[in-house]
């Protein structure tokens, strides 16, 4: 029984015997939490957009497009951060899944839902722009996703019974034994779930970890500022800043390593003409 393989990741093994027994050390994951923030310079996306909006109507490029492209370089590139926890033991996720929140509809008073994105190592930003708009295509019709018809059985039955199903779903989970059906599009098995708050116009919180399903990584953006930035000159200029805050779940791997994955979604941001031919960085 404890054999089964899971849908969603392969069992890592060959890790050092701390890393193994993090999980047993330190059982949830907001008690496993590293915080990191980048201040990131984004003068050069905003001038890249400009230029492609100026030059190609058909295809429309946003800076949340950019920034999902550069967070999945970022993992593709550093695999270790895509890896989970899962009943005491460390998996290797085989697919790169982002998950976002999602409007209904763009109105003020419209609900939200969450959907989840699944890509390849060597897509492009284009491929990026496509399969984000397909899945926000389905967040905003009029089917329910799957994660909402759940949610629209779970909420009419009492709290003991909802309790007790998250018990189950829980215990199956850690036994393997959770069918391949409810992870596929649930968005919180995900390789990191991220929080566009520039939208609405706030800067970018710490975000906590949600202890259902299996993302090790939250980030959320802040709103697009300009901020004076000393130069390779040493003069004072002023740039296009955006604050990016991310919770990590320490268990996967150590914050070191996170840090690093991570500076590859900077390196992108700098010259993200880089994202139109995937080119890995060393």
């Amino acid at each position: 029984m404890f054999g089964l393989k899971r849908s969603d990741g392969d069992r890592v093994t060959k890790e050092s015997p701390l890393r193994l027994l993090m999980p047993y050390l330190m059982p949830r994951r907001n008690e496993s939490a590293v915080y990191f923030e980048q201040n990131i310079d984004v003068t050069n996306v905003l001038n890249y957009l400009q230029k492609h909006k100026e030059k190609n109507t058909e295809i429309n490029i946003t800076f949340f497009h950019i920034f999902l492209a550069c967070v999945v370089q970022s993992i593709y590139q550093w695999p270790k951060m895509n890896r989970f926890i899962v009943g005491g033991k460390l998996y290797q996720r085989k697919k790169v899944s982002i998950s976002f929140a999602v409007k209904k509809k763009m109105h003020k008073d419209a609900g939200m839902t969450a959907v989840r994105v699944d890509f390849e190592p060597n897509d492009t930003i284009f491929d990026v722009v496509r399969r984000v708009n397909e899945k926000i295509g389905e967040g905003r019709g009029n089917k329910k996703t799957s994660s909402e018809k759940e949610m629209s059985l779970v909420r009419y039955l009492p709290g003991f019974a909802i309790r007790f199903l998250l018990w189950l779903q829980r215990f199956l989970d850690g036994l393997n034994l959770l069918p391949a059906s409810m992870i596929k599009n649930d968005p919180l098995y995900a390789s990191a779930f991220v929080g566009n708050l520039g939208s609405l116009k706030i800067n970018a919180p710490f975000h906590h970890l949600y202890e259902y399903g299996t993302t090790p990584l939250f980030g959320t953006i802040g709103r697009i500022q300009k901020q004076a930035v000393v130069n390779e000159t040493g003069e004072v200029v002023a740039r296009d800043m955006v604050l990016m805050r991310w919770t990590y779940d320490e268990r996967i791997q150590d914050g070191f390593y996170a840090a690093q994955g991570l500076g590859v979604l900077e390196k992108y941001m700098v010259d993200p003409v880089l994202l139109e031919n995937i080119v890995p960085f060393n």
